[in-house]
């Protein structure tokens, strides 16, 4: 089955993702959007079962350095050099952290 992807804004900064359950490091935020994120990186692959995702930011937003966010994984492709690339779906984010993916996609997204 194809997903479709949306149109996300690539970000201007290196933003960290990690697999909160497992602690490992995925690879680094490349797009944004309120609905959902893209991600690149070199091993491990995220796998289906990936559920939460931290978000370490590039600077303290509202006195916080990371963000957890609920996600369903929706693609996985390969591109050139040996990375892939990933398609998460936001689920879920408290209140508070909302706030802060707002502000993160203010600041860094790319028009």
């Amino acid at each position: 089955m194809q997903q479709l992807r949306s149109h996300r804004d690539h970000l201007r900064a290196h933003v960290g993702v990690t697999d909160t359950a497992t602690g490992a490091r995925l690879g680094h935020l490349l797009d944004l959007t309120p609905e959902g994120l893209g991600v690149s990186g070199r091993y491990p692959e995220p796998e289906a079962w990936i559920r939460r995702l931290r978000l370490d930011l590039p600077v303290r937003i509202r006195q916080h350095r990371a963000l957890e966010l609920g996600v369903d994984f929706r693609w996985l492709g390969h591109v050139p050099g040996g990375r892939w690339h990933a398609g998460f779906r936001i689920t879920s984010v408290a209140d508070e952290d909302l706030e802060i993916l707002e502000q993160l996609m203010t600041w860094y997204a790319e028009p």
